[in-house]
């Protein structure tokens, strides 16, 4: 999601990288969830999007889909964790910004047992990688990876509509005390809506091309009502 985010295409990034991490570490051969993956070059077009599972196969998919080219990766996971209690700013400053919304961040401490992101970005650093917070504005070029909070863009990109809209999409968790068969066919909807706005942003500057990629491409077709988001 870069549109309304102050990225400009035309600059030395080549691909931007998306990652929906996996909080959880790897444990073995128990189960793990898995992590979302999707990048795109400067024009819009998806280049490749799906699933990793583990660490080792979410950090091989970003440097074959990066290999020899100057990126951008976002990451939609706490990568810098100091804090020994309590919330980070950042996301005490995602409520107070955002909060109108009904948008707000997850508690993250060094007392927290989900820092895959921690992990993550160990491994990118020592693999030449260059962590950036976003003070010094967007990167020009180089191999840089950042922390990004989607919801913040989904209601602060005004090409979107959800700032009218008065709340974020709901498409994830179940509102308390709504009953599951109302819930499935709201989530449907709600999720099906978000694709078309995105699909919207084709022609936008820069634009986004869900149509580029058969597995995006896949979501422009309405959701079944059982359909659970991965």
């Amino acid at each position: 999601m870069l549109a309304g985010a102050g990225y400009d295409l035309t600059m030395g990034i080549e691909r931007y990288v998306g990652v929906d991490l996996a909080w959880a570490e790897d444990r073995g051969a128990a189960a793990v969830n898995e992590t979302g993956v999707a990048v795109i070059d400067r024009h819009g077009n998806v280049l490749d999007a799906g699933w990793t599972n583990r660490m080792d196969e979410t950090l091989t998919w970003i440097e074959a889909v990066t290999a020899g080219t100057e990126a951008l990766v976002f990451v939609d996971a706490p990568l810098v964790v100091d804090n020994p209690s309590g919330q980070r700013p950042c996301e005490t400053q995602v409520g107070q910004r955002y909060g109108r919304w009904q948008v707000s961040a997850n508690t993250t401490n060094q007392t927290s047992p989900r820092q895959a992101g921690v992990t993550l970005h160990r491994h990118l650093a020592a693999s030449g990688w260059v962590y950036q917070d976003g003070f010094a504005g967007p990167p020009t070029g180089g191999r840089v990876f950042s922390e990004c909070y989607p919801y913040t863009t989904l209601v602060g990109a005004t090409e979107l509509g959800y700032h009218r809209d008065g709340q974020r999409p709901r498409y994830k968790r179940k509102p308390k005390r709504l009953p599951v068969g109302q819930w499935r066919p709201m989530r449907a909807l709600n999720c099906d809506q978000l694709v078309r706005r995105l699909a919207s942003l084709e022609d936008a500057d820069p634009p986004l091309r869900l149509r580029t990629h058969p597995r995006t491409a896949e979501l422009l077709t309405p959701a079944p009502l059982s359909c659970a988001p991965r």
